[in-house]
């Protein structure tokens, strides 16, 4: 912060890069404070730059943990590598289940996880644990569905502002099996739909 206002603009940070030498671009570093720059503000504060260093230091955790699995050091993790990890820490996932993760998210379909790719994969697995912990928040009754009393009484506790009506008309859009409750699996289809809705919004203003 070389000027010394409590936020890191893009200038401040290429000129880090450049003198540590990262190799970090403008794009790259704009990019940056983009995805973290939860205020708009087009500079990142401290609290901001603290989950950008949190995220970095989850990432080196990650390197490391790949490189473990990486036992012929190409770069790449193989179905073969995966089960003979998950066999080594008694994971218990099968060759099927690893063979459909691997298949998810193998973006550049060469049957194997690059570095990207498994960070994708580790990324999914923090967010669905994250949805989870949301879902029993709402889940008062312990009967992994939400009714909407559940939806209402949450929404209420939260301040959301949304009507007993928006509510219902919510549960009924989502609610595939007719139970009018919402389950897992349906609740999951909301929380895509509603990142997918912030991702185009995010996307439409950038370029506005």
């Amino acid at each position: 912060d070389t000027n010394g206002d409590a936020v890191l603009d893009a200038e401040e940070l290429l000129a880090r890069a450049e003198a540590s030498g990262s190799g970090r671009t403008r794009e790259q570093i704009e990019q940056r404070i983009s995805d973290y720059d939860v205020d708009e503000s087009g500079t990142l504060d401290l609290n901001e730059s603290s989950a950008v260093m949190t995220d970095l230091a989850d990432l080196k955790a990650m390197k490391e943990h790949f490189d473990k699995y990486d036992s012929n050091e190409d770069g790449l993790l193989s179905v073969d590598e995966l089960v003979a990890r998950a066999e080594d820490t008694g994971s218990g996932r099968t060759r099927e289940q690893i063979e459909d993760r691997v298949r998810d998210f193998d973006d550049d379909m060469d049957s194997q996880l690059s570095f990207d790719e498994a960070v994708n994969v580790e990324e999914h697995k923090k967010e669905m644990q994250k949805r989870k912990a949301e879902f029993t928040k709402y889940d008062v009754n312990g009967d992994k569905l939400l009714s909407v009393d559940e939806l209402v009484a949450r929404a209420d506790e939260i301040g959301s502002g949304r009507t007993v009506e928006e509510i219902q008309q919510r549960v009924t859009d989502y609610d595939s099996d007719g139970d009018g409750m919402i389950n897992v699996s349906e609740a999951k289809s909301i929380a895509d739909d509603i990142a997918f809705g912030k991702r185009v919004a995010k996307d439409f203003n950038t370029t506005d």
